[in-house]
């Protein structure tokens, strides 16, 4: 025998024990069992259940470089995840708990700490109308609900035809062109009340400058002074009380 492991037909294996020692026999192990490296036995390795040795099983073909994921509930059954690792995004080493994530860089895979609390983020409702304001929903300041006033891609304002607030043309709202100056006399309404809310929209007529909505609020008597976008060209301005 010049090898130092052979397999006889019955299954015996014999394992060269080091040091100029005869070769040993090791017995056959039992079913399923496989041979693994012990350095603390005797011929250097022994018989051994699947789980000393591994008994993960992949699938019969993966595609290169996508990660492994569990095929079911086993742990030991794996599948091609159809995940490429370079797609995978990564995060910090570290972050303050219950803070949102954000992207860091252009890639799309870095992730860092947004600074942002869970805690203080304004949710909307379930669905809106398009291009209509958003209020706030009580007085959390967490919580936005719709309106029916509503901002066009245009920059144009439309108010409610009729109900809520804004009943009436004249001193309820109006519209009217800025002088040269690209300002206006001040605009009293008998109306307004403490607190009234005044909305309306600039339209810049030479193209100067992009149209604005503002809103806000005046008392009574007082009154408020349009001024166009650059403070100079003239403007259509349409306004109303909304609140």
């Amino acid at each position: 025998m010049t090898d130092s492991n052979y397999v006889y037909e019955k299954g015996t294996i014999f394992v060269a024990p080091g040091g100029g020692g005869a070769p040993t026999p090791l017995l056959p192990g039992a079913a399923n069992q496989a041979l693994f490296a012990n350095p603390a036995a005797d011929l250097g390795i022994e018989w051994g259940d699947g789980s000393a040795m591994g008994d993960v099983v992949g699938p019969v073909s993966s595609t290169a470089h996508n990660l492994a994921a569990f095929a079911d509930t086993s742990g030991t059954l794996l599948e091609d995840s159809g995940i490429l690792t370079a797609n995978v995004v990564q995060g910090p080493a570290s972050v303050t708990a219950d803070r949102l994530a954000s992207y860091n860089g252009t890639t799309g895979k870095l992730l860092k700490d947004s600074g942002v609390l869970t805690a203080n983020v304004v949710q909307g409702p379930a669905s809106v109308t398009d291009n209509t304001l958003a209020r706030y929903d009580s007085t959390t300041g967490k919580l936005l609900q719709g309106s029916l006033t509503a901002l066009s891609d245009a920059d144009v304002m439309t108010f409610p035809a009729n109900g809520g607030v804004v009943l009436t043309a004249g001193t309820r709202k109006g519209s009217f062109t800025l002088n040269g100056s690209g300002t206006h006399a001040k605009v009293l309404t008998a109306a307004a009340i403490t607190g009234c809310v005044i909305a309306y929209t600039i339209v810049d007529l030479n193209g100067d400058a992009a149209p604005v909505g503002i809103l806000f609020t005046i008392d009574t008597g007082v009154g408020f002074t349009p001024v166009s976008a650059d403070a100079t060209s003239a403007a259509i301005v349409n306004w109303a009380i909304v609140a």
